[in-house]
């Protein structure tokens, strides 16, 4: 494979790469279970500085899917960053608890998701065959448009032509069985959602669990 066409299919695998990695976080936003990256958003101004929430808290996630915990490292910062969680994303309820015994003064945040009753399920589900469509839509759109650039710079050379468009049909089919995979992923989880919700109403007397946060968590690892 020549220079020309190596170069120009790297191009657009980057471009389908940074498609497929918007998706990923698109839904990591749509939240039903517990995913850290979905505070990466998160941004809190103190004084004339702005700070991304990794530099005032970790964040943590407890053995169950359906909650985040946030640990802030100054105890003077945790209304500060509730108030920026909230605005990136009303919808999760929020606790504040004691870190270690009851004693501790300092305190962590317990988010919990929402739950996934029908109605939510349907805005789910609409939302992510959307974002897929949007992102389908992208990697066909840059397919495309190479095809037609190696159709005018191959022109006559027929065999080099087939060649980058095989390997160009390649990544194409790459790409769209990982967004494909994506949204397989995003509906199984949905839909564990809607079945835990069905489960918990099913039963008004259950409880929830509580949490011992320095045994249970498991610290978000990038």
């Amino acid at each position: 494979m020549n220079v020309f066409i190596t170069s120009q299919i790297e191009s657009v695998e980057k471009k389908m790469a940074g498609y497929h990695a918007l998706l990923s976080y698109r839904y990591s936003n749509l939240c039903v279970k517990a995913d850290p990256s979905s505070l990466l958003s998160v941004t809190l101004v103190m004084g004339s500085t702005e700070k991304d929430i990794e530099e005032v808290a970790e964040v943590a996630r407890p053995k169950d899917d359906y909650h985040l915990i946030v640990i802030p490292k100054m105890q003077d910062f945790i209304m500060d960053i509730n108030q920026a969680v909230q605005v990136a994303h009303p919808e999760f309820k929020v606790e504040q608890k004691p870190l270690g015994d009851g004693n501790d003064q300092h305190r962590f945040l317990l988010y919990e998701m929402p739950e996934v009753d029908k109605d939510r399920r349907d805005f789910l589900n609409q939302a992510v065959d959307s974002l897929y469509d949007e992102c389908k839509a992208r990697i066909e759109a840059v397919t495309n448009d190479q095809k037609m650039t190696f159709a005018e710079f191959l022109s006559g050379k027929s065999e080099e032509l087939k060649e980058a468009n095989d390997q160009l049909n390649k990544s194409h089919d790459d790409y769209m069985a990982k967004i494909q995979s994506l949204l397989n992923l995003k509906r199984q989880e949905i839909e564990e959602g809607y079945q835990r919700y069905l489960i918990k109403h099913e039963n008004d007397d259950a409880q929830t669990n509580g949490f011992d946060v320095t045994s249970s968590m498991k610290l978000f690892e990038e």
